[in-house]
């Protein structure tokens, strides 16, 4: 019977969702089972009816069943038939790929085997089918819905699912979609009122610009915990995740959220207009994000932030980077063609330069060539290599920032040098304004900016924290502290001359500019 399982879902198999790259990345993700065990204990399951509605291989549904066949046994059931009424009375499991839930029963039909030697061909209480569709039978009828929903962006779905998903969806209704926001709003509608959601979710929806939408629904409930999980967990997937729960009904005025720091009112857990959830903000920081929020207007109102040249998801191909030897541009690749000065463009990373300081390049450069987004070819679609209008970077003035950094880092480049998606490149929508540089070079260097910026987006961590364009572009800047011939624009005319000068500048020196931004900036905000 078991294999009869298996050979149906293979030959039956039903789409699956795809990550970048076609391929499953993230929406693969099993849970291991001491996590999973771990979750289910802290929703306090009891004896209530639970859905996972992404189950997957069974991860969660095995420890429900667990659970449920030595709560029957305790409860004086026999074995065999605490193993039937634990297999299809207590639990239920969903998912799209009709293989992984063939792999669920085989899993689950083993463990009541090996727990009560039952062995019956009992209909289970599995189901393929897309949870994020209707399911009338299923909506308000669960005391818990708990799993691991899969991580997928817009990208990763078809265009005509991303349009059904924004219409009927809150959470997907402004900006990127990814499900795992669109399986918490769909999992809050399974359960009846009263019920406790438990997902593992990753830590960009606790301050995500394009989470709001999730952070506002959340809000209109109980939350009850906001916990990390060890990065140990997932040892292979490079993504920071939180466990979530939250219950089904308005919050109290004194409901208090289990955090990584203690507790904290549900009242005070968002912060500034976008409702960034940021548990650990003393009082000073809160008050200091909230008032630049207020006051400041967004960078990208005078600035233009653009991203460094991108492969897409493919390797950076060896035949576009290379060195000139002579009168050559020999590429990485040992293929070699006469050096054109309008075609050949010298390149950096975010690794040849930091704060303040000049650009190191390194000597290599680019083959600009347009031709290069569509070869050599890739099947069923195009390479992406995004090289966009040279403009945007043969500047003859331009700000860069790094994409990887715990922080903003930042200096101002007279180089004209091309940039790769390590780098963010910034510069004023209207060249004719007056605005500085070096001024903006000195707020985002400052620890002024450095403190908003790691309350807001939070990334601090040890996994890969990035700089996001949108992030630079919402930065709230006080326009009166930009003009050029102002006091910032000549501290930051300072430090980078001073960094131009000598590659360990003078303390002496250093210090007290970097002083002076610091009271400049808060008097600005708060005098």
């Amino acid at each position: 019977m078991l294999g009869e399982v298996l050979l149906a879902a293979r030959a039956s198999r039903a789409p699956r969702r795809e990550g970048r790259s076609k391929r499953r990345s993230e929406a693969e993700v099993y849970t291991p089972p001491k996590l999973a065990a771990q979750m289910v204990s802290s929703a306090q399951v009891g004896s209530k009816r639970v859905l996972d509605p992404c189950c997957g291989a069974g991860s969660f549904l095995l420890t429900l069943f667990q659970r449920a066949f030595e709560r029957r046994l305790h409860g004086g059931a026999e074995a065999r038939e605490a193993a039937r009424a634990a297999l299809t009375l207590d639990f239920a499991g969903i998912d799209i790929d009709r293989e992984a839930l063939a792999l669920a029963e085989f899993n689950l039909r083993m463990a009541a085997w090996e727990q009560a030697g039952f062995e019956e061909d009992t209909a289970l209480p599995l189901r393929c089918a897309d949870a994020l569709g209707p399911l009338p039978d299923c909506d308000g009828r669960f005391d818990v819905v708990i799993g691991n929903p899969p991580f997928v962006e817009g990208r990763g779905l078809p265009r005509a699912y991303q349009a059904w998903l924004r219409t009927c969806f809150r959470c997907a209704a402004e900006g990127k979609v990814n499900l795992f926001a669109v399986f918490v709003e769909r999992g809050l509608t399974l359960l009846r009122q009263g019920g406790v959601l438990a997902f593992i979710l990753p830590t960009t929806f606790l301050r995500n610009e394009r989470y709001r939408g999730l952070r506002e629904l959340l809000l209109t409930h109980t939350l009850e915990a906001i916990v990390p999980v060890p990065q140990e967990a997932f040892p292979i997937h490079a993504v920071e995740t939180v466990i979530l729960r939250v219950r089904k009904e308005r919050p109290g005025g004194e409901n208090e959220v289990c955090l990584p720091v203690g507790t904290a009112p549900q009242s005070r857990l968002a912060m500034g207009p976008a409702l960034r959830f940021c548990p650990s903000a003393t009082n000073a920081l809160r008050h200091q994000v909230e008032t630049m929020d207020r006051r400041g207007i967004p960078l990208s109102a005078h600035f233009e932030v653009r991203d460094g040249i991108s492969t897409g998801f493919q390797p950076f191909p060896k035949r576009l980077l290379g060195h000139r030897v002579g009168d050559r541009f020999v590429a990485g690749d040992g293929s070699e063609a006469p050096f054109d000065p309008a075609r050949h463009r010298p390149i950096v990373d975010g690794r040849e330069f930091a704060a303040f300081t000049p650009v190191r390049w390194e000597g290599r450069y680019i083959d600009y060539d347009k031709r290069h987004e569509h070869e050599p070819p890739h099947p069923g679609r195009h390479f992406n290599c995004q090289l966009r209008h040279p403009a945007i970077y043969d500047r003859p003035l331009k700000l860069l920032t790094r994409q990887t950094a715990r922080g903003l880092i930042a200096t101002v480049d007279t180089g004209r040098h091309f940039v790769r998606n390590s780098v963010h490149v910034t510069y004023p929508r209207d060249e004719s304004a007056g605005w500085s540089l070096r001024a903006l070079c000195a707020c985002m260097n400052s620890a002024f900016y450095l403190r908003y910026f790691l309350a807001v987006t939070g990334e601090d961590g040890e996994i890969f924290p990035q700089v996001h364009v949108a992030d630079i572009r919402r930065l709230p800047l006080l326009p009166e502290l930009l003009r050029e011939g102002g006091r910032l624009d000549a501290l930051g005319a300072q430090l980078l001359e001073l960094h131009a000068a000598t590659e360990h500048p003078d303390p002496a020196v250093r210090v007290p500019l970097l002083v002076e931004i610091e009271v400049l900036l808060e008097n600005a905000f708060f005098g």
